[in-house]
């Protein structure tokens, strides 16, 4: 009861600091914000890892790891359309469970923006391919370490400067998201399609390795981690216009977007590996 009480001056400042959001937001920009946030490294890698553990069955785990997330974002949408706060993921449990927990998970998300750097890292990685000097030896040189500090900056700089520049130019990403995969599938299915390959015995079948393999696909093949990153845009329900009309319609088409994307890429990936590269079957 104590540290309840206590949490009631820091809700109210809250509530006080929400009155002075723009709510520039609608439904297409928050779409943008969730399939941008959930497309990110995975769609790189987890097909291949998703297709060694579960074979084709894995389009499976893609399919059940659509259905939890979608599950678990309609608990949060709830709280989003009830009390549409900026950052409302950090300030709910203040409101709910008091300061003490409010500060815990407040510091614990905190921590986690170490993700963009490891975010700025990948695209270094990405980025030495094309330009040899931003890397030596395997270490960053003095003119990509300021590339990457350039890169910091930038992406502060597009939420220092309010939420409305920020969600124009995540429309543009979003664009560049969707539209890379979409001519790897291209390229991919034109370099040679198998037919009948989800389903050839010399495989083992559409599930080699038997169908709990697909359960085991959503964890260590990739795909739950994968899809994560929905709940984008209730981070964003302070700057919303209308949030309960805006926010379950985005989020959910936020995740049937990514999960589209996915499923092409794994379908392509399936359908188009060399033959020699499964002499050994899916795992190999």
């Amino acid at each position: 009861m104590p540290d309840s009480q206590a949490a009631r001056p820091a809700a109210s400042q809250v509530l006080a600091e929400e009155r002075r959001l723009r709510r520039d937001l609608g439904f297409w920009g928050l779409t943008a914000i969730g399939f941008s946030n959930i497309i990110g490294s995975g769609w790189l890698f987890a097909a291949m890892y998703a297709a060694q553990t579960a074979g084709p069955a894995a389009l499976l785990s893609w399919l059940a790891a659509g259905v939890l997330c979608a599950l678990v974002a309609l608990v949060m949408v709830e709280l989003g359309v009830s009390r549409p706060e900026g950052g409302g993921t950090v300030r709910w449990p203040l409101h709910a469970s008091g300061r003490l927990v409010g500060t815990l998970i407040g510091w614990s998300t905190l921590l986690s923006v170490g993700g963009t750097a490891a975010e700025i890292s990948a695209i270094m990685q990405y980025a030495g391919h094309y330009l040899p000097w931003v890397y030596h030896d395997g270490s960053l040189t003095g003119r990509g370490l300021a590339v990457a500090l350039g890169l910091s900056v930038l992406l502060t700089a597009l939420n220092w400067f309010g939420v409305r520049l920020f969600a124009r130019v995540n429309n543009l990403v979003s664009v560049f998201k969707v539209v890379v995969p979409v001519l790897t599938v291209a390229a991919l299915l034109a370099s040679g399609f198998h037919s009948g390959r989800l389903t050839a015995g010399a495989n083992g079948g559409f599930a080699p390795y038997g169908y709990p393999a697909v359960l085991t696909a959503l964890a260590s093949g990739g795909i739950v981690y994968s899809l994560n990153g929905f709940q984008a845009p209730l981070d964003f329900s302070g700057e919303t216009r209308d949030p309960r009309r805006t926010l379950p319609g985005s989020v959910l088409t936020g995740i049937a977007l990514a999960l589209l994307l996915y499923l092409a890429l794994q379908f392509t990936f399936l359908s188009t590996v060399p033959e020699r590269l499964l002499g050994h079957g899916w795992s190999g």
